[in-house]
């Protein structure tokens, strides 16, 4: 078909069209909403272009309560409607099939992290056959390991392996990963986890047991995720271990005081001469001994910044970072608690107030900022290189969660928080 270029949109007017398509029966009905305190929008809000700004900042906030409710239920269902599919063969279906791997791996002591992704390993295998391992990881991805993630995209070519006898199927199709830092993990997990759960003689633990697992490994972005339940990244990030040449010496830069290196440098390793820009930036701007701002003040403009910028990984960080430097966690709570209701004037006021303020504008409205905004800290006594300091560690938290944001970033393997607690 050619999409009508000059046609109104379809806009409904409460009335049946025609009666030769049949009706739904849920005309003029509208849905449950979550939570049930909620307004529905009006109907004159028939499109997306009739949104204000507002209504999307309302929306986007209980988005975030509708994933908590829903996200793993959904998940699940994906998995439980299969419940009494047939087989073509095999002794069990798809059903008990991810089931079963789920009981192997947890009787062999995996985490729930490693059970899920046994769990959700086949959930697309009816649907989309032939890239089915996608399907679950793309799923998964932002709940687990970059390993995981690797294992569940390509675990269909290493189980044709153990299918030598199938006239379709190409044995050493997992050859052309071979070398792959996860190459050995993955050949192990199907040749114990995938090519067995085909048995009907097996005890296996039903979906009901494993449910409150898939809710604690999705959690909802409040600031504070399970580190060990989120992926990597959305591009190869190179191990430390085995680095070399200018990617060693800027992993070695890079450590943390814990000896680690955060994903924020690690997703720098395919160019390592970014990495060594981005570290002297942010050095400089937040761990300079020439700031005069309290280091817990800058780091709550990078909260404050991250927050508006909807990045789960510096806002995560940064927050444990203000509340160890404050030491004082119920000034720490109060001051997330006011910067996520984007009121700051709750948990701060003159020269720090005037300061988040301007932190919030020059964010989520770059090209509104005008003198006076500047101007106003200026009044409470905050000087130029004050507002430097803010305007620049603001900044360079924008660069920053863009780069997180943009290349799927996650707190998987970080030690959260750069200060001891």
């Amino acid at each position: 078909m050619s999409i009508p270029a000059n046609s109104p949109p379809h806009i409904g007017t409460g009335k049946l069209v025609s009666a030769d398509v049949p009706n739904d029966k849920m005309l003029n009905q509208t849905s449950v909403l979550l939570p049930a305190d909620l307004k529905h929008m009006p109907e004159s809000q028939s499109k997306m272009d009739d949104l204000s700004r507002n209504d999307w900042e309302n929306l986007s906030k209980y988005r975030k309560l509708y994933q908590q409710e829903e996200q793993a239920k959904q998940a699940l269902s994906l998995l439980e409607v299969q419940k009494d599919a047939p087989s073509y063969g095999f002794r069990i279906n798809n059903y008990r099939h991810c089931l079963q791997s789920a009981t192997m791996v947890m009787r062999d002591g995996g985490s729930e992290e490693e059970i899920v992704v046994a769990l959700f390993h086949d959930l697309g295998f009816v649907v989309c056959p032939d890239n089915h391992g996608e399907f679950s990881a793309t799923l998964l991805a932002n709940y687990i390991s970059e390993k995981h993630y690797w294992m569940l995209r390509h675990h269909a070519a290493f189980l044709n392996y153990h299918a030598q006898t199938h006239p379709n199927s190409n044995g050493d199709e997992r050859e052309q990963y071979r070398g792959h830092p996860y190459f050995e993990y993955t050949a192990d997990w199907v040749e114990r986890y995938d090519q067995t759960s085909i048995q009907s003689h097996f005890d296996t633990a039903p979906l009901d047991y494993f449910e409150p697992m898939v809710y604690r490994i999705q959690p909802p972005f409040q600031g504070h995720p399970t580190p060990s339940c989120t992926m990597s990244s959305w591009i190869e990030m190179l191990p430390v271990k085995n680095a070399t040449g200018p990617l060693k010496d800027a992993y070695e830069l890079a450590k943390t005081p814990a000896g680690t290196v955060d994903n924020v440098m690690r997703v720098h390793s395919q160019r390592p001469h970014t990495m060594v820009g981005h570290l002297t930036l942010y050095r400089s701007v937040l761990h300079h001994p020439n700031n005069t701002l309290p280091l817990w003040f800058l780091e709550a403009v990078g909260v404050y910044t991250s927050l508006l910028n909807e990045c789960e990984y510096s806002f995560t960080h940064h927050c444990a970072n203000m509340s160890r430097l404050l030491k004082d966690d119920k000034r720490a709570d109060n001051i997330e608690s006011a910067l996520r209701d984007q009121s700051p004037e709750k948990a701060f006021s003159g020269k720090e107030l005037a300061l988040i303020r301007y932190t919030g504008k020059l964010t989520s409205t770059p090209g509104e900022v005008v003198a006076s905004d500047v101007e106003a800290a200026k009044s409470f006594g905050a000087t130029d290189g004050e507002i430097l300091e803010v305007n620049q560690v603001c900044a360079y938290f924008c660069y920053s969660n863009r780069t997180l944001n943009g290349l799927g970033v996650t707190l998987s393997g970080d030690a959260v928080g750069y200060y001891a607690k």
